[in-house]
């Protein structure tokens, strides 16, 4: 990344204070030839220096002149250093860093914007990596490959140089946007409000700064409240800009390192999607943790190219944790991410595997579990007590069912806070009946086996919801070794329901979707939302039963 190592530093020293001594021999009259010698010996250490880096760092020497350019407002007042002595200082204010030394980990995989030239069925990617350095510093790097129309992956080998990228000098900021950031950060106030309305709509960093410094606010300003204030707004704005890399740079030579007070201490596990906007053109999302040492906040990455960035915070209850995803188009005109949870939940599975049409076994569950999800999707998030999770595991019949197994393993953690499981398998199918040698299909739904799990409360709200939307039951339930279906890997690990029937037709080429009766997968999936609904006005304490808990009679 960008450099010095110790031994410079001497050499430095000695450079800067020869160009010291050659102004000081100049104002004095002293012969001009000893300053020259002087400043030969600041030319030589910082060829020393440019020899060490060249062969490590492209355009070293660009690097150096912009470091200097900004610390130079540090310099005394008409200070004129020569172009060698601008290097030497800016050298010195310079540390060399390898971005991937400790750690490179928790990719994410998008399409490349760039299509051209490959062959047929070939797609080129873009690859971000969590980089760690030293310190457990973390930033995103990138790397770039192709997956043939053989699915042969291929990745392109980096660049031995990396980058990093120019800040936009005056990105601007909308004041109302803005003013609703503060009020979510808990800073806005009357002195934010004094000072927005100083503002234009849109508004620069510069133009902030300008106001906040014609405030009079001080480090010895006794007013705490108005200087947490400006402090936050600075947080704020900083935390929110635009880089941009040289155009003609490689995607694997770009690196975007920490370079705002809330990422301090890391850019953290940034997850790309390529996301199509209302206008049919793409757009790249990420979303990414932003850490300074102590908090942790989740942010958002926008690039149409992996050449212009542009860093936002994000707003709303929804991203006070980490771990966010963003789908890659809008839902009914609005923008969706998935996350991870950590208060009391609800987990949904339906498995999607199955033989020939395989209606029932799984159709149907998947049904009701979409179902429910569209059901739920509809109810306002403050009205929704509890965070519903639905899960589809794929190897019920082809291969061991990893997935649950590692819910399982995970329990202490995973369903450390689980209200309720519900288990749509084969959820609902054709009563049939052998009737003068043959094999008839009635009108009516079957009854089911049924089995409830770590709550007896859980079992009376099954039954007496069943009833109330005509769901039939078996006179008993299951017992706990009678589990059937995917609930048996769960079991024992939080209140479960499992209402399940197999039918004549059962793992046959006759599982058609005429022996799923739409009113039965009605009323099961009904039955479940009212089950769901009436879970939710209970605290957990009085759902979750001790593990020894049986289940009762219906």
């Amino acid at each position: 990344m960008v450099i010095a190592h110790e031994r410079q530093r001497d050499a430095i020293d000695r450079a800067a204070t020869a160009f010291d001594a050659a102004a000081a021999a100049l104002a004095s009259g002293r012969p001009l030839e000893a300053t020259a010698i002087d400043v030969r010996e600041g030319a030589r250490a910082l060829g020393q220096v440019l020899g060490e880096f060249s062969n490590r760092h492209e355009h070293v020497e660009d690097i150096f002149r912009k470091r200097f350019a900004r610390v130079k407002i540090h310099l005394e007042p008409g200070a004129q250093p020569s172009p060698e002595r601008q290097m030497l200082i800016g050298a010195y204010f310079t540390h060399e860093y390898s971005p991937e030394s400790a750690a490179l980990f928790n990719p994410s995989i998008v399409p490349h914007p760039d299509q051209s030239g490959l062959p047929k069925g070939a797609l080129r990617f873009v690859l971000s990596l969590r980089a760690t350095g030293e310190g457990h510093i973390s930033s995103i790097t990138f790397r770039t490959g192709s997956v043939s129309a053989l699915h042969r992956i291929t990745l392109t080998p980096p660049v031995p140089f990396l980058m990093e990228p120019e800040r936009v000098p005056d990105a601007a900021y909308v004041k109302g946007l803005f003013a609703h950031k503060l009020q979510e950060a808990g800073v806005q106030n009357d002195f934010c409000r004094r000072v927005l309305d100083q503002l234009h709509e849109d508004f620069t960093l510069k133009e902030l700064h300008a106001v906040l410094l014609a405030s009079g606010l001080t480090s010895d300003t006794s007013d705490a409240t108005a200087t947490r204030a400006a402090r936050g707004i600075l947080l704020l704005a900083e935390s929110n800009y635009e880089v941009n890399f040289a155009p003609n740079s490689r995607v694997s030579q770009r690196v975007l390192f920490p370079s705002a007070p809330s990422q301090s201490n890391g850019i953290e596990d940034a997850r790309f999607v390529r996301f199509q906007k209302d206008d049919g053109s793409f757009t790249y999302y990420a979303t990414y943790t932003a850490y300074d040492g102590k908090i942790t906040l989740p942010q958002l990455l926008e690039t149409p190219d992996f050449v212009h960035f542009k860093f936002s915070t994000l707003n709303g209850p929804a991203v006070q944790n980490k771990g966010m995803a963003m789908f890659p188009r809008k839902i009914d005109g609005r923008y969706a991410m998935i996350s991870r949870q950590d208060d009391e939940n609800i987990l949904i599975i339906a498995h999607t595997d199955g033989f020939w049409e395989a209606s029932v076994d799984n159709a149907s569950g998947v049904a009701a579990m979409l179902g429910l999800a569209e059901y739920f999707s509809k109810v306002p998030k403050d009205q929704r007590r509890r965070t519903i999770t639905f899960m589809s595991p794929i190897g019920h019949h082809v291969t061991p069912d990893l997935s649950l197994q590692k819910l399982h393993d995970n329990r202490a953690t995973f369903f450390a806070r689980t209200a309720l499981i519900i288990n749509a398998e084969h959820v609902t199918t054709t009563q049939t009946y052998l009737f003068a040698n043959m094999l008839r299909k009635s009108n009516a739904a079957t009854a089911h086996r049924f089995f409830v799990g770590r709550s007896r409360r859980l079992a009376q709200i099954l039954v007496e919801n069943f009833r109330l939307f005509g769901v039939a039951l078996y006179e008993l339930p299951s017992t706990r070794f009678g589990v059937a279906g995917d609930l048996v890997k769960l079991v024992d690990d939080a209140p479960g329901i499992e209402v399940i029937e197999s039918n004549a037709f059962y793992h046959s080429d006759e599982d058609k979707p005429a022996v799923v009766p739409a009113p039965g997968l009605e009323s099961i999936t009904r039955a479940y939302a009212k089950i769901i609904d009436d879970i939710n006005k209970l605290d957990l304490k009085d759902i979750v039963d001790p593990p020894a808990a049986s289940s009762v009679r219906r």
